[in-house]
């Protein structure tokens, strides 16, 4: 081994560069650093580095420091922009940009941390890793090519995996040009066809491949079918704090049955004054991984299973202009936001046979291509190869019970063996961690994970 330490990061988007960046801050001894990605984009990842310039950030600028210590980091480093330098401030950190530049901003900090700390050594490396091997000194890494690395310690932070391929879709659909997995690459048109497109899943993703689709210049009907057929809401009330429920909260541990009436009635009394419940919901922002793991395992199944779509739909919303945008394009019919149950899809002349069922009704649709928007698969075990599969396989990492993502010890994020042992020198954060905070996905939750594991990892 090196006498230097070297410390493998498997994942280079938001979490794995915040990570790269906190160790150069804080390592106070030379280190060397491998930022290991399948892409050749180090910083931005899948979501910073989008496929279309209509994508945004979902959160208001000011919110989205990669310091939390430095909340005004990212507006700062806007006013430093030729096309922002003119702008307020204060407008500015309730501006929803554009995710490419936010992209570049994480990218100018990795290239700055480089060049500020040169006994420490960073190598950006573009390899699909299929292996991970415990050694006796650390971590023997594979990627697709059989090149190795060895490293003392290893950090998982792999973003989120592609959406499932259900069992309704056919073979003969898979290997279709014009059915998409992956909703984070550009949709191809089928131009041979006139029927509509039809997007599985009314997320954040769906919004995404309207937009995209939109900027290409699709003018067929737009299909998004999903089991609820929620609408997706907007931020209404930026800067609006509600307080009161969250004094209720404080200092007592609450179980699920509490929790709800409680949130009823709060949200009760703020629509009494024509309020909708995003303020509330946000207030319960700081104590969420909290509430999480004080509940039971059977607490957090029943919200998985009867609560977390109507959280997800309050949780995650749009910039208002781009909400309503989708609305127009509704009330012209070019947007049907639809409910039901998929049970089977054919190939056909157009396109697809697509039979789903909303309650006791089902329906009929031909369209001419399919986008997979359902959002990316948690349950591991569904995962036939790659290094998730490897990892279960060789008994070095977990699945939770709720299908979320991997066991981890959560106070040191050391990564949990098939015997629930936490491992020395394997850790994980971001996405993975659903199953242990619930909130694990955005910068707030992201760079806080970074920072505590990069102090962690400095102490050692």
């Amino acid at each position: 081994m090196d006498t230097v330490r070297h410390i493998a990061i498997v994942g280079a988007g938001f979490s794995g560069t915040a990570l790269a960046i906190r160790l150069l801050q804080l390592s106070t001894e030379p280190v060397r650093i491998s930022l290991l990605d399948q892409q050749d984009s180090f910083g931005p990842g899948i979501a910073y580095n989008p496929y279309s310039s209509a994508h945004l950030l979902n959160v208001a600028a000011g919110k989205m420091s990669l310091f939390a210590e430095q909340p005004q980091h990212f507006v700062d480093w806007l006013l430093q922009q030729p096309d922002y330098r003119h702008h307020n401030p204060a407008l500015l950190a309730q501006a929803y940009l554009s995710r490419a530049l936010y992209g570049q901003y994480i990218q100018q900090l990795l290239a700055e941390q480089i060049s500020q700390h040169p006994r420490s050594q960073l190598d950006c490396l573009q390899r699909r890793i299929v292996r991970i091997q415990p050694q006796q000194d650390g971590y023997l890494l594979t990627d697709s090519r059989d090149q190795q690395l060895l490293a003392t310690e290893v950090v998982l932070a792999c973003g989120n995996q592609s959406p499932r391929n259900f069992s309704f879709l056919s073979s003969a659909t898979l290997q279709s040009d014009f059915y998409q997995q992956n909703p984070w690459q550009t949709p191809q048109l089928n131009t041979a066809s006139d029927a509509p497109v039809l997007i599985l899943g009314n997320g954040l993703s769906m919004v995404d491949t309207v937009l995209a689709l939109k900027a290409q210049g699709c003018t067929k009907t737009i299909l998004s079918l999903s089991p609820h057929g929620f609408q997706i809401l907007p931020h209404r009330h930026p800067g609006l704090s509600y307080p009161d429920m969250v004094k209720e909260l404080e200092g007592k541990s609450w179980s699920l049955s509490e929790l709800v009436p409680l949130f009823n009635k709060h949200r009760k009394i703020i629509r009494s004054l024509g309020i909708s419940a995003e303020p509330l919901v946000d207030s319960l922002r700081p104590l969420t991984q909290q509430i999480w793991q004080g509940w039971s395992l059977k607490e957090k199944q029943r919200f998985v299973r009867l609560l977390r779509h109507l959280w997800g739909v309050a949780r995650h919303r749009l910039p208002l202009h781009i909400h309503d945008q989708l609305q127009q394009w509704q009330i012209k019919g070019q947007l049907q936001v639809l409910a039901g149950r998929v049970q089977r899809i054919a190939p056909s002349a157009q396109g697809y046979q697509v039979q789903y069922q909303h309650q006791q009704t089902k329906y009929k649709l031909t369209v001419s291509q399919i986008i997979n928007c359902t959002g990316p698969e948690t349950d591991l075990s569904q995962l036939k190869q790659g290094l998730f599969a490897q990892l279960l396989q060789q008994g070095l990492i977990q699945q939770d019970k709720l299908k979320l993502g991997i066991q981890v010890k959560p106070e040191t994020y050391q990564v949990r063996d098939a015997q629930g042992e936490a491992q020395a020198g394997f850790y994980a954060i971001g996405p993975l961690l659903r199953a242990q905070l619930w909130e694990s996905t955005a910068v707030n939750e992201l760079r806080q994970q970074a920072l505590q594991l990069a102090q962690l990892l400095s102490l050692k």
